[in-house]
């Protein structure tokens, strides 16, 4: 909860050797005048967050927002739908490993070949990259149905590659029950058939020194086919505190 003398959320929490990229507790989405941020803001972004000496707040990013294939002609959706305009705190399921978890239940639609659905958040603002070369890998507590695989948005893939499709991704199965996920970075691979597949580019050969964003999204689905995925607790290994994510060189 916010400290009582103040309407600063408290600080994010970090430990020796991570730190807690969102928990979904929501306590760190708030604005200067204690309200909630209606999209929801990731600790990690929240750590950029800083305050002048009016206590005027400054909120410089890393929210959530949510995609699909639209752009080659595909519909699938989310419930809750989660939208840039709409709240994202409303998928906020009480049902977490601890405390709250994030849920959302994607349907897969007709369209295009390969329907999926994801969600994800800018490690601070858009278009900008950071060094992710102390994380030694990415850990989370996920239940529900379906597969799903965490994609590392890099400058790589978004510039020196923007016009082929592919990005750094590693796959995961949900289970009824939560299980915790731990991936390293060695296990984020090029996409399949990819142009950086194609070339042999390793995400730790150089290109977790510019990262944008990460995503979990549905990978592998048919057209009908119903996800059921619920994460919570995500963190960043490698990293001892938050002043270790530098915009990168």
């Amino acid at each position: 909860e916010p400290d009582e003398d103040t309407d600063e959320p408290d600080e994010p929490t970090s430990g020796d050797g991570f730190i807690i990229f969102d928990n979904f507790e929501n306590d760190l989405a708030l604005s200067g005048d204690g309200e909630t941020n209606e999209n929801g803001q990731t600790d990690l972004g929240a750590s950029f967050n800083y305050y002048n000496d009016e206590g005027d707040s400054f909120f410089k990013g890393g929210y959530w927002y949510a995609y699909n294939e639209s752009d080659d002609g595909g519909t699938s959706s989310a419930t809750p739908d989660y939208t840039i305009d709409k709240e994202f705190a409303a998928g906020f399921s009480e049902d977490g490993y601890e405390g709250s978890a994030l849920h959302i239940e994607i349907t897969h639609k007709e369209g295009v070949d390969y329907p999926f659905y994801g969600i994800g958040a800018n490690i601070r603002e858009e278009g900008e990259y950071f060094d992710f070369s102390p994380m030694s890998g990415i850990s989370f507590y996920a239940k529900g149905e379906g597969k799903m695989k965490v994609v590392f948005k890099t400058k790589e893939a978004e510039v020196d590659f923007e016009e082929d499709w592919g990005d750094y991704d590693a796959s995961f199965e949900l289970s009824a029950d939560w299980k915790k996920v731990e991936l390293t970075a060695d296990d984020f691979k090029p996409s399949t058939h990819s142009a950086l597949a194609d070339e042999g580019i390793g995400f730790t050969a150089g290109a977790n020194k510019e990262v944008a964003k990460i995503h979990f999204q549905t990978t592998g689905a048919k057209v009908d086919e119903v996800v059921d995925f619920y994460i919570d607790n995500i963190m960043l290994e490698g990293f001892d505190s938050y002043d270790d994510v530098k915009l990168a060189e």
